[in-house]
């Protein structure tokens, strides 16, 4: 995403700088609420492995993974740093249980952004200046509200894909029946390549970017979802 903020930085340095500020100050929040609800269920669930390791907090020195916040910086996609989570100790089963500690992070992101919505359902904040993903011109609350529901459901919908290591793998293990979910955690070893083949695609090919065709078109239907009646 900073590479494509080169030209503006040369344009308009000031309102760039500014826009990369709050992009971080969005992405550190987002990041750790996400990590940290991963920790908070695990927890309430019975597992309390995580705590044990200083994760159930948020300060975000204990949940940004280097190379996830890098890629969400550089192509628009990443992760934080994963939660450790022993199923064993969880409740009501392993299965079950671990499928739930990975659908509170995304979750956590989407209701983030439904909360940022609420100035704009209330009035206080005028629909029409509301700008997702980046900010012209004049900065205001609008921009800034629009940046973070955007990111929130960029990291929920993109965290949501069943590749691992990202959560949407283990919720479809969750849910899957038992013997399909068996033969679909065979695939886990490959996820890491399927997913950064995927992410880098769209430089090496940018007509055959697979990704954006799959997440925005979701971002799209959270975002009505959570819009209904503003």
């Amino acid at each position: 995403m900073i590479l494509r903020l080169f030209e503006d930085l040369i344009n308009n340095p000031i309102n760039t700088l500014i826009y990369i500020a709050l992009f971080s100050f969005i992405l550190l929040i987002t990041i750790t609420f996400h990590e940290f609800s991963h920790s908070y269920i695990a927890n309430k669930l019975g597992d309390r492995t995580s705590k044990n390791l200083g994760r159930l907090t948020l300060n975000p020195q204990k949940h940004l993974d280097p190379m996830g916040t890098i890629m969400l910086f550089f192509v628009g996609f990443g992760w934080g740093k994963p939660v450790p989570v022993n199923p064993i100790n969880l409740s009501p089963n392993p299965k079950t249980g671990l499928g739930l500690v990975s659908l509170s992070g995304p979750v956590s992101n989407i209701l983030i952004a439904f909360i940022s919505t609420i100035p704009i359902r209330l009035g206080i904040i005028d629909i029409s200046s509301v700008n997702l993903n980046y900010i012209t011109g004049t900065f205001s609350a609008g921009q800034v509200f629009g940046l973070t529901i955007y990111l929130n459901l960029l990291l929920a919908t993109f965290n949501l894909l069943p590749i691992a290591p990202l959560d949407g793998f283990k919720i479809a293990i969750g849910i899957l029946p038992k013997k399909i979910a068996y033969e679909f955690s065979k695939l886990e070893k490959y996820g890491p390549l399927i997913l950064l083949s995927l992410v880098f695609i769209q430089f090496v090919s940018p007509k055959f970017s697979i990704l954006p065709m799959i997440i925005y078109p979701i971002m799209k239907i959270l975002l009505t979802l959570i819009m209904i009646g503003s």
